[in-house]
C-alpha cells in the first residue's frame, strides 16, 4: 500500500488506488474503436470530491462512466474520498481493479476545496471534469459540454436554469481565469458540474 502527500501545502496523508502501481501506469478506461480509428488523443478525467456518500456513488459512477464511454475519449474517474465513515474507501478499493477508476482516500476530513486541489493534481487528462457525487440528474449535459470543449471552450459548466429548472450548458466568455469568474470558485455549490480545460487547470494550480 502507497501513502502519498502530494499537496505541499495541506500535506494530507492518504492512500491511493490502485495500490502500489507508478501513476504512469495506471490504465485509462478503453477508447472506442470509433476514436481509434479516428486518431483521437485527448483524454478526460472527472473529479469526484465525496464524503460519506457511498449511496450517490453506487448510482453516479456507473452512470458517469457509461456517459464517458459514449463520448470516445480515454477516460479517468478519480473519487477524493473525504475521510468518510461509511465504507466508501472499502467498496471503491474493488472499483479501481477496473480500468479508469482512482481512489485517494484521505485520513483527515480535508475540506471540499482541498479536495479537488488534490483530485485536479492526480487528473492527467486534457479537460478535468469536476461533478458532485450526487450530481447524476445532470449527466445528460456532458455530450453538449464535450462539444463546446472541442470547439474551444476552456471552461463548460452545466446549471439548472433559474425560470425551468432545465440543466443548460454554459461557457463564459472571458477564458483566461473563468472559473474564478464565473462565480465557480472551489467551495461554491454552483460547481456541480464543470469542465475545465488543461490551460485552465494550469492556471488554477499557479
Amino acid at each position: 500500500m502507497r501513502t502519498h502527500s502530494p499537496h505541499p501545502a495541506s500535506n494530507p496523508t492518504c492512500r491511493w488506488y490502485p495500490a502500489d502501481r507508478d501513476e504512469s501506469e495506471v490504465t485509462w478506461a478503453h477508447v472506442s474503436g470509433w476514436a481509434q480509428l479516428n486518431g483521437v488523443r485527448r483524454s478526460i478525467s472527472c473529479v469526484v470530491p465525496a464524503r460519506n456518500e457511498l449511496a450517490a456513488l453506487r448510482t453516479l459512477l456507473p452512470a458517469l462512466s457509461d456517459r464517458l464511454t459514449e463520448c470516445g475519449y480515454p477516460w479517468e474517474i478519480i473519487v477524493v474520498d473525504r475521510a468518510s465513515s461509511d465504507a466508501t474507501e472499502r467498496v471503491l478499493r474493488a472499483w479501481c481493479d477496473l480500468p479508469g477508476f482512482r481512489l485517494i482516500a484521505l485520513d483527515d476530513p480535508l475540506d471540499r476545496a482541498s479536495a479537488l486541489v488534490l483530485g485536479l493534481e492526480a487528473a492527467r487528462g486534457d479537460a478535468v471534469i469536476l461533478i458532485d457525487a450526487h450530481a447524476d440528474a445532470r449527466l445528460s449535459a456532458l455530450n453538449d459540454m464535450m462539444l463546446r470543449w472541442e470547439s474551444g471552450g476552456q471552461v463548460v459548466y452545466a446549471a439548472a436554469d433559474p425560470h425551468t429548472g432545465d440543466c443548460v450548458v454554459r461557457s463564459p466568455r472571458t477564458q483566461p481565469g473563468a472559473y474564478r469568474s464565473a462565480g465557480l470558485n472551489m467551495n461554491g455549490d454552483t460547481a456541480e458540474l464543470v469542465l475545465l480545460d488543461r490551460e485552465i487547470v494550469k492556471d488554477l494550480m499557479r
